[in-house]
């Protein structure tokens, strides 16, 4: 019965503190929708519930005259096809140059949550606690890289990254949080 409420109210958070919230929320929506063991109803509420906050969001945005779309400036074509070329461009290797650096070399969440991961891997296999963990952590990785490999030509996407990769990797570093707190309690419980 908590969920019918709780989610809800979770994605009509995400889906009015900024425009990536929607995307967050379509993520988790997803997740539970094809991962979980949801009874059908809970989920076609579910389903109905998000598009319905989704929906009123845009309304709201167009009663009061608000831009409803992602960044125009930042993005000039927004599809499947330049999102895919970009992603397989350069400023893909750029995206994971400034990944790399600021994530591995200088994040310390990054180098003791992939430890904890494959340590976790080894105690436990792969539950479906961490599954829905690993599931949003990719789906919100891979939107972050759609988004920054879709920005404008005209801006210089290497700036952007160096400005923007602390917060990108503070955004994602609760996967790790959460993947050391599971390693920590599965190594701390006693095995009979």
């Amino acid at each position: 019965m908590s969920v019918l409420i709780l989610l809800p109210l979770i994605f009509n958070c995400l889906i009015w503190t900024k425009h990536e919230g929607m995307v967050y929320s379509l993520i988790i929506l997803f997740i539970l929708i094809f991962f979980s063991h949801l009874k059908l109803n809970i989920k076609i509420y579910l389903i109905f519930t998000t598009l319905f906050l989704i929906s009123f969001k845009i309304l709201i945005y167009k009663i009061f005259g608000l831009d409803a779309n992602f960044n125009s400036v930042v993005f000039e074509e927004i599809s499947l096809i330049s999102i895919f070329e970009n992603i397989f461009s350069y400023k893909f290797l750029i995206f994971f140059k400034y990944f790399f650096y600021f994530g591995f070399l200088k994040n310390f969440f990054f180098i003791s949550g992939l430890i904890s991961f494959i340590i976790y891997l080894q105690i436990r296999k792969f539950d479906q606690k961490v599954l829905y963990i690993f599931l949003f952590y990719m789906m919100t990785f891979g939107f972050l890289l759609a988004a920054h490999t879709s920005m404008s030509e005209s801006l210089d996407l290497e700036y952007m990254l160096k400005v923007n990769m602390k917060r990108l990797i503070f955004a994602i570093s609760p996967f790790f949080i959460l993947l050391i707190t599971e390693t920590i309690n599965i190594v701390k419980k006693p095995k009979f």
